[in-house]
Formats: C-alpha cells, structure tokens, sequence
C-alpha cells in the first residue's frame, strides 16, 4: 500500500472519509472538513481506535 503524500492529503480535505497510510495508520475526515490521524493497532483480535491530533489539521480542540 502507497502512503498517503502531502498532494494527496490536501486533496482529501474536502471529502469526508478514512484513507489509510498504511501499518494501522488513517486520516478521517469528517463531514464538517475537520480532519484528524486515528490509529487502529488490534490487540487480541480487537481494532482499539485511537485518536491522534495534528496542528496542521485541528480546528476544533480533541
């Protein structure tokens, strides 16, 4: 899987949704163009979902 590039990214922004970067790692989009990093890692067969701020994208506060 090709890791998401800075074009790519930008692009993103205005279409809600989850696109992976690869190794459990995923930009979601949501509806109101705010935009955050998630992290999936699976523990005991599990998906934990973690939320993972970044400057570049907050508009509101996590």
């Amino acid at each position: 899987m090709k890791k998401l590039t800075a074009l790519a990214i930008k692009t993103a922004m205005g279409h809600p949704g989850i696109y992976q970067d690869g190794d459990g790692l995923f930009l979601k989009v949501d509806k109101r163009g705010g935009a955050y990093w998630l992290l999936r890692p699976q523990r005991d067969g599990k998906r934990q979902d973690q939320r993972q701020c970044s400057p570049v994208f907050r508009r509101r506060t996590c």
